[in-house]
């Protein structure tokens, strides 16, 4: 009996270093890897997670890319070791589409509604070839405090026409595209009377300013609507208020272009 309990002692043993040996760990049955470190247990993926070594057993780690928000699949890119999130959305009908995640998603398209505009800033290419710098300066706080509503129709109405009431870009059935491959709207181009100086009674500055006027969004959401406009071909006029127009003195160049960048935000479906 002596002779027997040793050699079960021995094949025990045996059994026992394969289980605590480097790597994996040995299979301990049922799909059970045997483990004496925690060292045993990790497969050397990101994506699987930390395992870990419980009661000599390895157990799964915890995936590393869960953010625990339902409307986003979380993807896991093994060969940079980093977690990136896809919105999960199926259709402009889901509630995720609001969500923060989806707002940009080819899964979501375009809802439309109405969007409140505000001038965000003003540049001429060449520098200063109809308005002076100094002028756009002191435009530019004027027409911030102004709000502009738009409505835009959703995605799937797209080509069809919008009506402007914009800096710039004031006019009505302005022709609408929607890029599919750039999720953007496309508008114009079209003649505009662009803006009436005179209204802000500055000295001087009596002009109506218009020209061929076109515009595309820059980061289109759901919820904001970024817009360049870019005025070309310009003309000058007289303003609806009282004194002179400067700007009659010296036409505009026919190089001359006006960019008028503006964003809007959602205000109504």
């Amino acid at each position: 009996m002596k002779g027997l309990g040793l050699a079960l002692a021995i094949v025990g043993s045996i059994f026992l270093l394969a289980g605590c040996g480097g790597g994996n760990g040995a299979d301990g049955g049922d799909g059970d890897i045997l483990c004496a470190t925690q060292a045993d247990c990790d497969d050397g993926r990101f994506c699987t997670g930390t395992e870990r070594c419980v009661n000599g057993v390895c157990r799964a780690g915890e995936p590393p890319c869960s953010d625990g928000n339902p409307c986003t699949e979380d993807i896991c890119v093994e060969f940079v070791q980093t977690c990136r999130a896809a919105c999960a959305a199926t259709g402009l009908t889901d509630p995720c589409c609001d969500d923060p995640e989806c707002l940009d998603s080819d899964n979501c398209p375009f809802s439309g509604g109405t969007f409140l505009f505000q001038v965000t800033a003003l540049s001429q290419q060449p520098a200063n070839c109809v308005i002076s710098q100094g002028f756009l300066d002191l435009l530019l706080p004027l027409l911030t405090g102004a709000n502009y509503p738009v409505i835009f129709p959703p995605e799937a109405s797209y080509p069809t026409s919008i009506d402007l009431n914009l800096p710039f870009l004031n006019a009505v059935a302005v022709p609408a595209t929607f890029d599919n491959a750039g999720r953007e709207i496309d508008l114009g181009p079209v003649l505009s009377q662009g803006i009436d100086l005179g209204g802000f009674n500055i000295a001087n500055w009596n002009c109506l300013v218009g020209g061929t006027a076109e515009g595309r969004t820059s980061g289109l959401s759901q919820l904001t609507v970024p817009l360049n406009v870019s005025v070309t071909q310009m003309s000058v006029g007289m303003g609806s208020g009282e004194g002179n127009c400067l700007l009659l003195l010296t036409p505009p160049a026919p190089n001359c272009s006006l960019s008028v960048s503006l964003e809007g935000n959602k205000v109504s479906p």
